[in-house]
């Protein structure tokens, strides 16, 4: 028998609009994956119980000026979200446009990387060799084998066209300055892969077109078991 305080689930197309509104927030308040699965619940209900369209005033509501940490204060402000109409009451000088996100028209440069990646298929051995070296990262950049996966094909391509073998060199391009970043994995996906710069005194062509000699499945300069070996 269902509790009488129960809250009905949340219509998953409401759900999936919430989910993007939070993936697609500006700045610091960008979502990655695992805070859009614990907010976007919890926003698609808030929004329906005030009044809110998932769009632009409510992504603007949510990200006023604050001084504090942007995750912490977005799962407040999601939690404590008042009426639209008691908001709209108390500004009447400034728009509350309910439009939705413009999330097809963004001009942001970052979805450009991946869409022309995708384009051209990767070769199925530079896959699993890319997903090899993104499940070796650590820290703050350490991967889910799911991310990992998600991510390989994209990798794959790009070290092919900009001349990097899947080496230590390119594990330390990938990792390199993380600096006060919020989410790594967007920041690996948008940036260090779909921005990887050309290698320096390599030509895509021609890297790695050998084979590795002590595993042959894999191309010489480009395994990355040899490439993390310590000499003994």
């Amino acid at each position: 028998m269902a509790t009488a305080g129960a809250a009905a689930p949340a219509d998953p197309a409401r759900l999936a609009a919430a989910a993007e509104l939070l993936a697609g927030l500006p700045g610091r308040w960008a979502c990655g994956r695992k805070t859009v699965r614990e907010l976007a619940p919890l926003l698609a209900e808030a929004a329906e119980a005030q009044g809110w369209e998932l769009g632009r005033a409510l992504a603007t509501h949510l990200t006023r000026r604050t001084r504090r940490e942007p995750m912490g204060v977005l799962r407040e402000r999601i939690e404590d979200l008042p009426r639209f109409a008691a908001v709209r009451a108390a500004t009447p000088g400034v728009s509350h446009s309910q439009l939705p996100l413009p999330q097809q028209s963004s001009s942001a440069p970052e979805p450009a990387a991946p869409k022309a990646v995708a384009a051209a298929p990767a070769d199925p051995a530079a896959v699993e060799q890319a997903r090899e070296l993104l499940l070796s990262l650590t820290g703050p950049w350490t991967l889910s084998p799911e991310s990992a996966a998600r991510l390989a094909p994209m990798l794959a391509a790009k070290a092919a066209k900009r001349g990097w073998a899947f080496d230590g060199e390119l594990r330390d391009k990938l990792m390199q300055n993380p600096g006060g970043a919020h989410n790594h994995e967007l920041l690996l996906e948008t940036h260090r892969i779909g921005r990887l710069p050309y290698r320096k005194g390599a030509r895509a062509s021609g890297a790695g077109s050998e084979p590795c000699p002590e595993h042959p499945r894999r191309r010489r300069g480009a395994c990355v078991d040899c490439a993390m070996a310590v000499p003994a």
